[in-house]
């Protein structure tokens, strides 16, 4: 699923960012954000529900 793989991604950079350092601990948080709202979008989709692009 296309915003699953996405969010892996995010989640990935989060990890990454937070090994470098905790300088970087707030754009770690905004990918894990980022990544739960492309989870919670997955779910939508599962359910039948169209996500609008911006």
């Amino acid at each position: 699923m296309r915003w699953v793989r996405k969010a892996e991604k995010d989640i990935e950079s989060a990890r990454h960012l937070l090994g470098v350092g905790s300088h970087l601990a707030d754009v770690a948080c905004f990918h894990a954000q980022q990544a739960v709202e492309k989870l919670l979008k997955a779910f939508l989709v599962s359910r039948g529900a169209e996500i609008p692009t911006t």
